[in-house]
């Protein structure tokens, strides 16, 4: 099981904090109605943020190279033949 400390996708904000955020999806957005505090107009803002995750935890995104690697040993067994992942490269 591959932990969110360990994925390429996980990113550490701070040095000090325990949580990082999970890049692995895009980001949520929300919008926002603000008013400047110089000229009292009011205007919306775009705010995004990343899930922020424990280094513990895990998404479940490795499952999927499992799945096709479960895919190739079935079809090698069954029906004699090297399957591949889809893109022509065999598992």
């Amino acid at each position: 099981m591959k932990r969110c400390d360990g994925c390429k996708f996980w990113v550490k904000e701070k040095e000090e904090s325990l949580d990082g955020a999970c890049r692995r999806g895009p980001p949520v957005t929300f919008l926002q109605m603000v008013t400047s505090p110089i000229t009292q107009q009011q205007g919306i803002i775009v705010l995004a943020y990343w899930a922020n995750t424990r280094p513990e935890l895990w998404c479940g995104d490795h499952r999927g190279q499992w799945l096709i690697r479960l895919w190739g040993y079935v079809a090698r067994r069954v029906y004699g033949q090297r399957a591949n992942d889809g893109h022509g490269n065999p598992v």
